[in-house]
C-alpha cells in the first residue's frame, strides 16, 4: 500500500479556511475549543445518549464522537486552561458508558462497541482530582474505575496473567471489519482466504484497533497474541490508584488487595518485558519473544512510576532512536513490509506528552524541554501555514505530509490543542520556576533565616509615654514607635517561630514580655464602651481625650483580631490564661462593641464605619464609600475567629457557659456570612453593599409607589475580586465544595489572583486595580503583601491544597529573599508583575511570616495562629 499524503488542494483550502484566524496557536485554542463540544441527550440507532456535554476531537467533519483515550489528552488542555468544567463533564460521560458497558468502548457510537481503546478513565479521574482536590469525585468514581478494572481482568487476560487487547466483535461484524480495514494494512480483501482465516485476521485487527495505535509494526499485525507494555502499565496504574484512593477513604484492607495485584503485575512484567537493556518492551505470549520494535510506548512503565532508575536511564539514553528533527516518532524507523501511520516519519500527541511527563517525572527535564518545544514549534509552524491543527504531523519535517492510511481531517482540536495547552502550561511553569528554582529557594531561604535573625530586634519598643508596656512595631522608619492593631498580632506569630526555630530561653522571655504588653497597652484604653483605638503612640491622646473628641460609637477601632492574639498567646504559653483573667472584662466590652455598635440589624455581617484605617487601605468594598454602608468580608471573617479566640479563652478560664455563648454567635455569624457572602455563581466570597434605601410602610391605605413588589433582600454582592475573599479558608469556615471552587476557579486563576509573585491583592480583571506606589493610602489594589499571601497559603494548607501552597511558599521565599539580598532588609509590599520592592525599606512586621513559611516547607513544626 502506497503512503498517502495531504494533497495540495487541503493545504491551500486549510489556508484559505485559517486565513481570518488571528493570533498565537494558544489564542487559536482557546478561541475554537467550544466549538468541539457536542450534546447528545438521547440515544439513538447510532450513538449512544450521554449525560453531559462532551468533547469531539473535530469541529466538523469525521470524528463526531466521544474517543475514549483521545479525551485523556484532551483532558490534559482543558485543565491546563483551567476549563475543570468541561474537563468533569467528558470524565462523566465516560464514566456513563462504563456503568452502562461495563467498558468504554472505542467512541460512543454503537458500530464502536465491539472493542475499547487504552485504559485512561483512571488517570482523567487523578488528573482532575490532582488539579481540583476534589476527594467526592474521586469517591464516586471508584465504583466505575473498579468496574472497568474488571472488564480488563475479565475479557483481557492471557494465559501468563498479564493483560492483551481483543474485542467482542461478532462473526458478521468481524468480516465486515476485515473487507473494510484491510486495505489500511496493505491486504486485499478479496483474495483467497478461507473465511477462518479473515476472521483470524479480523480479530487481531480489532484488538490493533482497540490498542488506539491502529495500525503500527509493534505487534507484527498479531496483536492479540501480545501483552503490550503500554496496557500493562495502564492497569498497573489503576492498581497503584485505588491503593491510594482506598488508603485516602481508610480502608487499609482494600488498599492492602490493591497493592498486592500492583506488585504481582511489576513483578511479571520485569520477568517477561524486559530486555537485555533493561527496557520493558511488548511481549509476544504465544510466541515467547520480545517485539522487535523499539517504541514509544516502552515510556509508560516511567510515566506510571513503575520504572526504577536504572530503566528510566536506559529509556533517556535509548530517546534518539525514536527522537527526531520536529519530534518524536511512535516507532523506531526501520525496515517494513508497509508504510503504518503509528510509525515514522509520522508525529502523535499521545506518544509526546507520555515521554515527555515520563521524562519529568525520572529528572530528565533537559530532554523533556526539548522534546515538548519541537512540538510545540511543529504546531505552530503547521498553523502558520495551514490555518489549523491536525489529527497528527510529520516529525521529521515539522509539516502535515503524513503518512496517512485515511483522509487526515482539517478542523481538528482533540489531542493536537490538548497537548499544545499542557506543553504551554508546562512550560509558563517552567520560566515561574527559574525565576525562583529549587536552588534558589533554597538559597533564599537561608537568606532569609540569616537575614531576619538580624532585624528581628528591631521590632521590640520599651515603655514609652502613652505606651506604659513593652511592645512590638512594625519596623521601618515610617513606624518606628507606633503600636498597631492586626500588625503586632501577625507580628508577634513569626516572632514566635523565629524563638521555636533558634531562640534561647532568654530570647523567648523577652518576646512574651513584648507580647503581653502589647495586649496591656491595649485594654489600657479601654473602659466598658469597648472603644480600643487602632493605633496608639508615645504621644497618643488619652483615653479620656479620645472619648471627649467624637462619637466613638461611629468610629473604627481596633480590629477584630484582639481576642485571636491573646488566644494565641495562651496557647503558646503552655494553656496559661491567668495572665489575662482580670483583664477579660475588658477584653468582652471590645467584643461586645462589635456586637453592639458595628453589626447590621438586618443581615446580621459587621460592617466598617468608613474606610479610615481598615487595614486593606483602598479595599475597594470600602475605600470612598458611604459611612455603615461596607459589610467587608475582611472583618467578618475577623469577627468569626475573635468568637471563636473568645470562647478558647473562657473554656482556659474554666467558664465554659462563657465559651459556648461566644461559640454560639461565632455560628450564627458564619450562617450570616454563608448566606449573603458566599456567591456561587463565582465560587467566591464576597463582601455586601448595605447601603439600600430602607423598606418603609406606608402610614395611609393609598396608593404607594413599589407596594406591588416591595424590597425582599437586606444587601447586595459587591462583586470586586479582593483576596479577602479567601479569609473563609484561613478561619476554616469554607465547605469542601466552597474551597474547592474557590482554588481551581479563583486562586489558580493568573487573570484573577495567581500572580509570579503570589496573590494579587485586588485582580487585574478590576477596574481599580493600580499598582502605583501609595503610602496613604497604602496600595492595596494589586501589588503583592506578604500577609495576603501568608493568609492564603495558611488556607490552602487547611484544606489540603498542598502542592499550591508550596509554590505559593516558594514564590514568598524568594521575593523577600531578594529583597534580603539586594536591600538588606524588606519592603511594605511588592509589584506583582516584577517583585521589585515598593516603599519603606525596613518594613519587618508580618514579612517575617515567610519563615513559617519555610518551617512548613521543610517539614518542621510550624507555629501557626490561634
Amino acid at each position: 500500500m502506497k503512503a498517502m499524503t495531504v494533497s495540495i488542494f487541503m493545504l491551500l483550502t486549510a489556508t484559505v479556511a485559517g486565513a481570518s484566524g488571528t493570533g498565537t496557536v494558544h489564542d487559536f485554542i482557546l478561541r475554537t475549543m467550544p466549538q468541539s463540544v457536542r450534546v447528545a441527550e438521547r440515544d439513538t440507532l447510532g450513538h449512544f445518549a450521554l449525560p453531559k456535554p462532551y468533547s469531539v476531537p473535530c469541529v466538523q467533519g469525521i470524528f463526531q464522537d466521544l474517543f475514549y483515550w483521545d479525551t485523556y489528552f484532551t483532558n490534559a488542555g482543558l485543565i491546563a486552561d483551567n476549563n475543570l468544567e468541561q474537563a468533569r463533564n467528558n470524565i462523566e460521560c465516560i464514566a456513563a458508558m462504563i456503568r452502562r458497558l461495563g467498558f468504554m468502548p472505542n467512541a460512543s457510537r454503537v458500530d464502536m462497541a465491539q472493542r475499547s481503546q487504552p485504559p485512561y478513565f483512571a488517570p482523567m479521574v487523578n488528573d482532575y482530582f490532582r488539579a481540583t482536590g476534589d476527594t467526592a469525585f474521586v469517591r464516586k468514581m471508584m465504583p466505575v474505575i473498579e468496574r472497568e478494572y474488571q472488564f480488563w481482568m475479565n475479557e483481557r487476560v492471557a494465559p501468563n496473567g498479564l493483560n492483551r487487547y481483543g474485542h467482542n466483535a461478532d462473526k458478521g461484524y468481524m468480516l465486515t471489519f476485515f473487507r473494510d480495514v484491510a486495505p489500511r494494512v496493505g491486504v486485499d480483501p478479496s483474495g483467497p482466504y478461507s473465511e477462518a482465516q479473515r476472521l483470524e485476521m479480523s480479530g487481531h485487527l480489532l484488538a490493533e484497533a482497540e490498542s488506539g495505535w491502529d495500525f503500527n509494526a509493534r505487534f507484527e499485525r498479531r496483536c492479540m497474541d501480545y501483552n503490550p507494555v503500554d496496557l500493562n502499565s495502564l492497569l498497573y496504574l489503576y492498581e497503584s490508584l485505588m491503593e491510594e484512593y482506598n488508603r485516602m477513604d481508610g480502608n487499609t484492607v482494600a488498599a492492602g488487595k490493591w497493592n498486592e495485584r500492583a506488585v504481582k503485575r511489576k513483578n511479571l512484567m520485569n520477568k517477561l518485558m524486559r530486555d537485555k537493556q533493561g527496557v520493558l518492551r511488548d511481549y509476544d505470549y504465544v510466541n515467547r519473544h520480545l517485539s522487535p520494535i523499539f517504541s514509544a510506548a516502552s515510556f509508560m512503565p516511567m510515566w506510571v512510576g513503575m520504572a526504577d532508575e536504572a530503566q528510566a536511564k536506559v529509556m533517556a539514553e535509548n530517546l534518539g532512536r525514536l527522537e527526531s528533527a520536529n519530534g518524536l516518532f511512535p516507532c523506531e524507523p526501520g525496515p517494513r513490509d508497509l508504510p503504518y501511520q503509528w510509525d515514522a516519519p509520522n508525529g502523535w500527541s499521545a506518544c509526546a506528552l507520555t515521554a515527555v511527563q515520563a521524562l519529568d517525572r525520572y529528572g530528565y527535564t533537559a530532554d523533556a524541554d526539548r522534546l515538548a518545544d519541537k512540538y510545540m514549534r511543529s504546531i505552530e509552524k503547521i498553523y502558520d501555514e495551514t490555518g489549523q491543527l491536525w489529527e497528527k504531523y510529520n516529525a521529521e519535517e515539522g509539516s502535515v505530509n503524513v503518512t496517512d492510511e485515511y483522509k487526515m481531517p482539517g478542523d481538528f482540536m482533540g489531542w493536537t490543542a490538548g497537548v499544545y495547552s499542557a506543553f504551554l502550561d508546562r512550560k509558563n511553569k517552567a520560566a515561574t520556576r527559574r525565576a525562583y528554582g529549587e536552588k534558589d529557594v533554597e538559597k533564599y531561604k537561608q537568606i532569609c533565616r540569616e537575614n531576619i535573625q538580624k532585624v528581628k530586634n528591631q521590632m521590640y519598643r520599651e515603655p514609652r509615654g502613652r505606651l506604659k508596656y513593652p511592645f512590638i512595631v512594625p519596623g521601618s522608619e515610617s513606624y518606628l514607635e507606633s503600636l498597631w492593631d492586626w500588625d503586632s498580632w501577625l507580628s508577634d506569630i513569626a516572632l514566635r517561630q523565629i524563638l521555636l526555630d533558634s531562640g534561647s530561653e532568654q530570647e523567648k522571655q523577652v518576646c512574651m514580655e513584648h507580647e503581653k504588653g502589647c495586649i496591656s497597652n491595649w485594654l489600657d484604653y479601654c473602659g466598658s464602651e469597648g472603644f480600643v483605638p487602632i493605633t496608639i503612640t508615645p504621644n497618643h491622646p488619652s483615653r479620656q481625650e479620645l472619648l471627649q473628641a467624637g462619637n466613638i460609637y461611629e468610629q473604627n477601632i481596633h480590629k477584630p483580631c484582639l481576642a485571636q492574639h491573646v488566644a494565641f498567646i495562651i496557647r503558646n504559653n503552655g494553656g496559661d490564661a491567668e495572665w489575662i483573667r482580670n483583664d477579660l472584662l475588658k477584653l468582652s466590652f471590645f467584643i461586645n462593641h462589635y456586637m453592639q455598635y458595628k453589626r447590621d440589624k438586618s443581615t446580621g455581617l459587621m460592617f466598617w464605619n468608613d474606610d479610615t484605617m481598615i487595614g486593606v487601605d483602598n479595599d475597594p468594598s470600602t475605600f470612598y464609600r458611604p459611612r455603615n454602608s461596607s459589610a467587608s468580608i475582611f472583618l467578618n471573617v475577623m469577627m468569626y475567629k475573635e468568637l471563636q479566640a473568645m470562647a478558647y479563652i473562657c473554656r482556659q478560664l474554666k467558664m465554659e457557659d462563657a465559651a459556648k455563648s461566644y461559640e454560639k454567635d461565632a455560628d450564627e455569624l458564619k450562617a450570616c456570612i454563608d448566606r449573603h457572602c458566599w456567591d456561587p455563581r463565582d465560587g467566591f466570597y464576597y463582601s455586601c453593599d448595605l447601603n439600600l434605601l430602607p423598606v418603609s410602610k406606608p402610614s395611609h391605605s393609598g396608593f404607594t409607589l413599589h407596594q406591588g413588589s416591595p424590597r425582599n433582600y437586606d444587601c447586595l454582592l459587591q462583586r470586586f475580586s479582593v483576596w479577602s475573599g479567601f479569609l473563609p479558608m484561613w478561619a476554616g469556615m469554607a465547605s469542601p465544595e466552597q474551597a474547592e471552587e474557590m482554588v481551581t476557579r479563583n486562586y489558580r486563576n493568573k487573570d484573577l489572583f495567581n500572580s509570579p509573585w503570589g496573590v494579587y491583592t485586588l485582580s487585574p480583571q478590576e477596574k481599580m486595580f493600580n499598582v502605583r506606589p501609595s503610602g496613604n493610602p497604602s496600595s492595596w489594589q494589586g501589588p503583592i503583601w506578604i500577609c495576603a499571601n501568608w493568609f492564603v497559603w495558611r488556607g490552602l494548607v487547611n484544606y489540603g491544597y498542598l502542592d499550591d501552597a508550596r509554590e505559593l511558599a516558594e514564590k514568598t521565599v524568594v521575593l523577600l529573599g531578594r529583597d534580603f539580598e539586594r536591600f538588606g532588609n524588606l519592603h511594605e509590599y511588592y509589584d506583582p508583575f516584577s517583585g521589585e520592592p515598593v516603599l519603606n525599606l525596613g518594613f519587618t512586621n508580618w514579612n517575617l511570616l515567610v519563615l513559617n513559611m519555610i518551617a512548613w516547607l521543610d517539614g518542621k513544626e510550624c507555629v501557626n495562629e490561634f
